[in-house]
């Protein structure tokens, strides 16, 4: 819920209003500091005395001239958003690390001459993922050592699989037996 907007964000585009609020502004229940205030507004939604209501195309167009108004009257009406912190900076493609600078310019290196880095702008392909090497083609992956194990031990030396528990093996012990249908029989 945007409770410092609520007259633009909720009322204007939602077409929503809540009535029976038991404070003088709609604001978050996290700004109510005694203990009092959140318990009057918790009485006022669970009684009905407080709650959304659609509003009609008049009632919307009301309130738009309200706000109209009360802006002409130099209110502020809601909070503004933080601007961004890279707010009129040009943003271009990723640089590598050691790149040249901001400037596209070729530079003069130190000792007088021109450098000869270049950005990924300039012509530079995109990162292909390399070829594994001869010494990782040559190690067997886990799945390949598994496999050679089975076969090597032969059909009767498989691996021994340890089994789960039944549900029933793992309940406790109980106290009491269970008789069979001829005990029951011969208690009536």
């Amino acid at each position: 819920m945007n409770y410092d907007n609520y007259e633009e964000k909720i009322v204007q585009r939602l077409k929503v209003k809540l009535v029976g609020w038991p404070f003088e502004n709609v604001i978050s229940p996290a700004k109510l500091y005694t203990i009092g205030e959140p318990r009057t507004l918790r009485d006022a939604l669970r009684c009905g005395a407080c709650c959304w209501v659609k509003l009609s195309k008049s009632e919307l167009k009301v309130h738009a001239d309200n706000m109209a108004t009360r802006r002409k009257a130099g209110e502020v009406i809601g909070k503004a958003r933080k601007e961004r912190s890279d707010k009129g900076v040009k943003v271009g493609p990723r640089r590598k690390p050691g790149a040249c600078d901001e400037s596209g310019d070729d530079e003069q290196s130190e000792d007088g001459g021109e450098s000869t880095s270049r950005t990924p702008a300039e012509g530079q392909s995109k990162k292909r993922k390399a070829a594994p090497s001869a010494d990782k083609l040559a190690r067997p992956s886990k799945k390949r050592k598994e496999a050679t194990r089975d076969l090597e031990a032969g059909p009767s030396k498989k691996r021994k699989v340890p089994r789960k528990k039944s549900a029933k093996s793992q309940l406790p012990p109980s106290k009491e037996t269970i008789g069979t249908d001829s005990d029951e029989a011969d208690d009536e």
